[in-house]
């Protein structure tokens, strides 16, 4: 409903002005200036409310419920800041793990008995006894990889702010694992096999045989992080430092083999005392996790 404006006579718009003699004289103000300045007035004041209150909707999040609960930004530097312990302590449960699967399966393929008689064997039995030592193996650190990198992959994920991703570094990280095990796994047996005639120091030849398994691992969970992470380190340096986390994860388990068991052969793919076994992988495993956590970033601050 619009109202009705008075007329001039009925309602004069004036103001009183005082001048230096002392008269009082009346000045009358146009009704349509003071119209245009209430108009004026009123949209400008529209205009700022309808751009704070865009304003406001575009800097508060449109579902935000629980004010309390903390950013994602300060749950991913928090992840960040325990990266390490919680990557080393997985990674070493998933190698420990891994070593009794390593251990299970190391007979699994094998000869009959009635075929192998008497040795020396023939050129056939060994060569099936050959690929059944390689299956085995291969089978073994197999499994080890898809524990390790698969759980490392989980964990390098979560702990960056992606739990939508984790699974899928999950499954990726498992496959490649899978696959660089198996092969690291094959190759291991091959270089023990290669320098069983060969005078070598013990502790250089257990370098040697683990290096090669370590690689490979290193190098899956690194595709895995550079296929899926969030917040990425440049691929030349993920990889360099794989690489280098290999190279410790080599040289830590002999070392503390000797330390503290020196009457074992630590120079075999798979060491036969439980202990030292247990030493073997799960100390590669942490020394994994320890480069893997190293490849997370603090998140950058907004602006």
């Amino acid at each position: 409903m619009i109202a009705r404006v008075p007329s001039e006579e009925a309602r004069p718009e004036a103001r009183i002005m005082a001048s230096q003699s002392g008269d009082v004289k009346l000045l009358k103000i146009p009704r349509t200036s003071l119209l245009d300045h209430a108009r004026s007035t009123t949209i400008a004041f529209v205009e700022r409310s309808i751009r704070m209150t865009e304003l406001q909707s575009t800097t508060d999040p449109p579902n935000a419920v629980n004010s309390s609960s903390p950013p994602s930004g300060e749950r991913s530097a928090a992840g960040v800041r325990w990266a390490i312990p919680i990557l080393m302590v997985l990674g070493g449960l998933a190698g420990g793990a891994g070593s009794q699967l390593i251990f299970q399966v190391r007979e699994l393929f094998r000869v009959a008995p009635e075929r192998l008689g008497m040795p020396p064997y023939p050129p056939q039995i060994e060569r099936e006894m050959l690929l059944c030592a390689i299956a085995n193996h291969a089978l073994g650190f197999g499994s080890l990889g898809l524990l390790l990198c698969g759980v490392l992959g989980l964990g390098l994920e979560a702990l960056s702010g992606s739990p939508g991703a984790a699974f899928r570094s999950l499954l990726v990280g498992g496959i490649s694992g899978l696959l660089c095990g198996a092969a690291g796994g094959a190759a291991a047996f091959l270089i023990n096999e290669a320098f069983v005639v060969v005078p070598l120091d013990g502790l250089f030849k257990a370098i040697l045989i683990h290096l090669p398994n370590w690689l490979l691992l290193a190098l899956a969970i690194a595709i895995a992080a550079t296929l899926l992470r969030q917040h990425r380190v440049p691929a030349a340096k993920l990889f360099v430092s794989a690489i280098v986390a290999a190279f410790f994860a080599a040289l830590v388990y002999p070392l503390l083999g000797l330390l503290l068991f020196p009457a074992a052969n630590s120079d075999r793919p798979i060491p036969f005392e439980m202990g030292l076994r247990l030493l073997c992988f799960a100390v590669g495993g942490a020394v994994l996790g320890l480069g893997a956590a190293r490849w997370l970033r603090s998140p950058e601050p907004a602006a």
